[in-house]
């Protein structure tokens, strides 16, 4: 848990915090002000604004993609992706603000087409619950939010904001269309309940799972991966679904939103393995849609901080009553 939110009770805290929710607002609030395609030229320009200001996390954009691509791209190559990923979020940032005003039941499709949705309802029609795998690519956001839309139960589980009022703001959005967020502390109950009345649970495992991963390849390194889905998928026979969305229309809102085939769960006597290569299949997913969008991937989050045999290693990533839905909690399958 960060420091703001683990003293967000404290005066001058919940001052600082306070203060940069309203300077949030303002943001929105002249986005807001603008047409569609103007608030997103906007965003990206913000977004290039804040990859001069913000040296350290620019600087870990362009070393993660060295680190990931090695010799594959030139420096020129690995700088434009770094540009694009920082402009894609900007307008990330800024159409999220018009999902409210815009997309609705009978216009979504104006915004969004579906690939390969057949392999979601299949996945479905097994009646064992469906777990979706993909990661801070393209505009998850918009993901959830369009398939309840369409008619879709979906659960979310999701890591509230460092900012518990930009927090809210933003939830405001993901509720709107009925979506159940669960937060990813003290989950377990509300994702079991999900899988067994056959929902979609959307999980983005993208990112570092400090010490309640496990270590599987990504880019060709050690990565420390969530293994929740594997777990689930082993024990109570859920499908697990790739997706991913991507931006297909620059300074618009316009995303397809693909699915993959299910991953390959052949259970066996031994479940830790079991876990492993699920979970790196998992991974492998991820990697591969990567590649085909790299400048809509959030490559400054600090993906390989964990080191394989860190005795250092945070928690915070798990999803028991606990605090930590942990490996023990789902070591044997039923």
């Amino acid at each position: 848990m960060s420091f703001r939110r683990k003293h967000k009770d404290n005066f001058f805290v919940k001052m600082y915090l306070y203060t940069e929710y309203c300077a949030f607002r303002v943001v929105t609030v002249f986005l807001l002000s603008l047409d569609v395609r103007t608030a997103l030229k906007m965003g990206a320009l913000l977004g290039n604004i804040v990859s001069k200001i913000d040296k350290t996390h620019t600087k870990r954009t362009y070393k993660h993609l060295r680190m990931a691509y090695k010799n594959e791209l030139s420096e020129e190559k690995i700088r434009a992706i770094a540009k694009g990923v920082y402009e894609h979020f900007g307008q990330v940032f800024a159409e999220i603000l018009f999902f409210r005003r815009r997309i609705r039941k009978y216009t979504w499709h104006k915004y969004l087409s579906y690939e390969n949705e057949i392999y979601l309802k299949e996945s479905l029609a097994k009646n064992k619950g469906v777990i979706l795998v993909g990661g801070h690519m393209g505009n998850w956001e918009i993901s959830g939010c369009i398939l309840m839309l369409c008619g879709y139960k979906v659960a979310s589980i999701a890591r509230p904001l460092d900012n518990p009022y930009v927090d809210k703001f933003l939830n405001s959005f993901r509720t709107q269309t009925g979506q159940n967020i669960i937060e990813k502390w003290g989950a377990m109950k509300g994702t079991l309940r999900a899988l067994r009345d056959n929902q979609i649970i959307g999980m983005l495992v993208d990112q570092d799972a400090r010490k309640n991963g496990i270590f599987v390849d990504f880019f060709g390194l050690p990565s420390s991966t969530l293994p929740i889905p594997a777990q689930l998928a082993l024990k109570y026979k859920a499908v697990v679904l790739p997706f991913n969305s991507y931006r297909v229309k620059k300074n618009e809102i316009k995303y397809v939103l693909s699915f993959y085939p299910p991953l390959d769960v052949k259970p066996t006597d031994n479940f830790e393995n079991d876990v492993r290569d699920l979970t790196q299949q998992v991974a492998s997913s991820m990697e591969k849609t990567i590649r085909m969008h790299p400048d809509q991937w959030l490559w400054m989050h600090r993906r390989w901080k964990t080191k394989p045999g860190s005795e250092n290693r945070d928690p915070g990533t798990g999803m028991n009553d606990d605090n930590h839905f942990t490996n023990s909690k789902l070591s044997r399958p039923v």
